[in-house]
C-alpha cells in the first residue's frame, strides 16, 4: 500500500453521478474546496509565515464550517478525492516548509486507541484505506503518549528505536537518516494527529542528486520546531476538517454497501447458498474484512 499522506519533497514543485442538482453543484463545489486548499497554502514559506498566519487561519474555520455542513448534505463519490487533495495540500505544504523529504500525518483514535494514516490502496488507485497500530507504539507512539516532540538527529539508525523503521526501509528502499515527530494540540491541549517528518534536507541541491547527496546532516533544528509552532494552528484546522470528511467518506461506503447487502436478498431467483454468499461479501466489504463467517443457528 501507499501511504496517500506521505509525500516527497521537492523544491521545483508546482502544486496543483449525483441524487439531484442541488447535491452534484454542492460536489463541485467540494472538489473546488479541495484544490483550494493547496493554492490557499501555495504562497506561505518560511518568511512570511508569521505574518499571515492570522489571515489564514481565519480563513481555514471558514473552510472548515464549509467542509462541516457539506459533510451533512453530500452523498456522492468525490469525498475521497476532495480528500486526498486536502490532504495532498498541507503535507507536501509542511515539507516544503520543513525542508523535510517526506511527511505523515497520523490521526488519533481516541475510542480504539489506535493512530492511523490514511492510505491509498494502489497507485492510481482512488479507494481510500487505513493504517493502523496502537498508539503507544514506537516513536509515533511515544510522541501521541507522552505528548511531547522526538528529534531524533543524524544518523537516525543509531538510534535503539529506529529497528521497526530499519525493517520498513529494507522493504521500500527508502533510506531514513533524520526524524522529527511532533504532537500537532487543540488549544485545550487534547492531541489531534502526530506530524512525522523524515530527512531534512539542504536548502539547494543539484535536480539529480541523490537522496544522500540531498541529506542536511545537521538535522531537525529548535527553529524548525518554532516554525512548526507557527504553523500548528493552521494545520490543525484543515486536519480537523479531513478527519471529519474521511468518516463522510466512510459513512458512505458503508450505506453503499448495506444498499448492495439488501438488494442481494431480493434477488429471488438466487438459491440460499448464493444469496448468503452475496450478503458475506457486501457484509465484508461494510467492515473492510479479508473475509467472514455466518453461523445459523
Amino acid at each position: 500500500m501507499v501511504a496517500a499522506s506521505v509525500y516527497q519533497h521537492n523544491s521545483n514543485q508546482v502544486e496543483k453521478g449525483s441524487i439531484s442538482e442541488a447535491n452534484s453543484s454542492a460536489a463541485g463545489s467540494l472538489v473546488a474546496a479541495g484544490q483550494g486548499i493547496s493554492n490557499f497554502l501555495a504562497p506561505l514559506n518560511r518568511e512570511s509565515l508569521k505574518q499571515v498566519v492570522p489571515s489564514v487561519e481565519s480563513a481555514l474555520q471558514i473552510v472548515n464550517q464549509t467542509l462541516s455542513m457539506l459533510d451533512a448534505l453530500l452523498e456522492n463519490q468525490d469525498f475521497e478525492k476532495v480528500l486526498q487533495e486536502i490532504l495532498n495540500a498541507i503535507t507536501l505544504k509542511t515539507a516544503e516548509l520543513m525542508n523535510a523529504d517526506r511527511v505523515t500525518i497520523f490521526f488519533l483514535d481516541e475510542d480504539k486507541n489506535e493512530l492511523w494514516s490514511v492510505v491509498a490502496k494502489g497507485e492510481g488507485n482512488n479507494t481510500l484505506g487505513e493504517l493502523r497500530f496502537p498508539a503507544d507504539q514506537g516513536i509515533v507512539g511515544e510522541v501521541a503518549t507522552f505528548k511531547r516532540v522526538v528529534n531524533v538527529p543524524y544518523d537516525f539508525y543509531d538510534d535503539p528505536r529506529s529497528n521497526t523503521a530499519k525493517k520498513s526501509d529494507q522493504k521500500t528502499g527508502y533510506r531514513t537518516y533524520t526524524l522529527l515527530a511532533l504532537p500537532l494540540l487543540t488549544r485545550q491541549g487534547d492531541l489531534v494527529a502526530v506530524v512525522q517528518l523524515l530527512n531534512k534536507v539542504k536548502n539547494s541541491y543539484t535536480q539529480n542528486a541523490s537522496l544522500n547527496e540531498k541529506i542536511d546532516q545537521q538535522g531537525f533544528t529548535e527553529e524548525d520546531q518554532k516554525l512548526f509552532n507557527d504553523f500548528a494552528p493552521s494545520m490543525r484546522l484543515v486536519l480537523e476538517s479531513s478527519k471529519s470528511l474521511y468518516r463522510a467518506t466512510q459513512r458512505q461506503r458503508a450505506a453503499t454497501a448495506l444498499i448492495k447487502a439488501t438488494e442481494s436478498l431480493n434477488l429471488s431467483s438466487l438459491d440460499l447458498d448464493e444469496t448468503l454468499k452475496r450478503v458475506m461479501d457486501e457484509a465484508k466489504t461494510l467492515m473492510k474484512a479479508d473475509r467472514s463467517t455466518l453461523w445459523l443457528i
